[in-house]
């Protein structure tokens, strides 16, 4: 009504006493409406979804008997009674909708594209894009997590925070972050998948999936690194900015060194060190970009290999070890031995531990 009012082929407020009772907004049976009744008799099934009851019943044996004047008398005291919101089996933002779509006053009352704006209706819409098919190829992603290889994980979160290609993974975590804390916790995570229909074995299993650090919560970058090898189009779209940002030149290909030196940095964002894979299937000495897609791609990559320190750690460690007895005892500036004195005598008559003891003691 209010799109086709826009064209003034509706413009003027009706005066026709007639409808459903039910659904009939005050001002209908006042003999003056506007497109706002039609928000209000929404707001009435609204109500009525989530309690199973009507919010205005007045008794039938009175209005089958009353005038038209006597019944409208009785349906809007009922309306300025107002509905019994303790029967609403919803949440509170769904009850704040349906409140402002019964309000009694047409000018409190929403427009419908108001309505349309409502956080409630927001989330709801951000589910209903979401097909079957997405949910499930969503989960397989997030399932498969711990089964991709270090480097794939790491280029996932890279990917994840680099770009914002991802409106629908962030509507989706905006749901499941029901106490907006930036964070989703194990059991948002479970009544978010019951919500989405998504079978009690499978949510079990995502939600142990995308616990990255045993800590019972996930960030959102967790999330939608997870989730970003099940968004098909936007994952090659994204992969191919990468593979262009490493070439830099505008070449086909990259160089060994170029592909090395990205794994490289990937190894030192995400704090570990492995193998480097070798990503030239055909040998020719450079990476195409189906090569480099075959390794980053979406497709999960077992890895069984050894997941070492970082690096720069064991770097510290080694300055902070000492290579030899001698040094972990010495506890006074180092005077220059004689030269005919022969290094490692205390080494080979007096055991590491001895050396030790006396500064303990001390």
């Amino acid at each position: 009504a209010e799109h086709i009012s826009a064209g003034m082929l509706f413009g003027k407020r009706g005066n026709e006493v007639a409808g459903t009772g039910y659904t009939m907004a005050p001002e209908v049976w006042q003999g003056s409406c506007g497109q706002k009744c039609d928000v209000w008799s929404l707001g009435v099934v609204f109500f009525h979804v989530f309690s199973n009851k009507m919010p205005f019943d007045p008794p039938d044996a009175a209005l089958e008997t009353l005038p038209r004047a006597a019944k409208a008398h009785i349906w809007l005291e009922l309306h300025n009674k107002g509905p019994k919101w303790e029967l609403m089996q919803a949440s509170t933002q769904a009850q704040d909708l349906c409140k402002k779509m019964l309000k009694v006053k047409e000018k409190d009352r929403p427009q419908a594209e108001k309505c349309r704006e409502h956080p409630w209706i927001v989330k709801q819409s951000a589910w209903c894009q979401a097909s079957k098919d997405d949910v499930r190829e969503m989960c397989a992603s997030i399932c498969s997590w711990h089964q991709r290889h270090p480097l794939q994980k790491a280029m996932l979160l890279l990917m994840a925070s680099s770009f914002s290609s991802t409106s629908k993974l962030a509507s989706i975590f905006s749901i499941l972050d029901s106490d907006h804390n930036g964070v989703l916790s194990r059991e948002e995570l479970l009544h978010g998948m019951q919500q989405a229909k998504v079978d009690p074995i499978v949510a079990r299993k995502v939600a142990t999936s995308l616990d990255f650090n045993n800590d019972g919560t996930c960030s959102f970058l967790e999330f939608v690194a997870s989730c970003l090898p099940s968004l098909s189009d936007e994952y090659e779209s994204i992969l191919q900015c990468e593979f262009r940002i490493l070439n830099g030149l505008g070449r086909k290909t990259l160089t060994l060194p170029q592909v090395n030196a990205c794994m490289e940095d990937l190894m030192t964002l995400a704090n570990f060190t492995v193998e480097l894979p070798n990503l030239d299937q055909n040998r020719d000495g450079k990476i195409c970009y189906d090569e480099f897609s075959a390794f980053f791609g979406p497709t999960a990559i077992p890895y069984s290999g050894a997941i070492r320190r970082p690096r720069h750690a064991s770097k510290k460690a080694a300055k902070r070890t000492p290579k030899t007895p001698v040094k972990k005892a010495a506890t006074s500036p180092k005077k220059p031995a004689p030269r005919k004195e022969p290094m490692g005598v205390i080494v080979n008559t007096t055991p590491a531990r001895q050396l030790v003891e006396p500064k303990a003691e001390s």
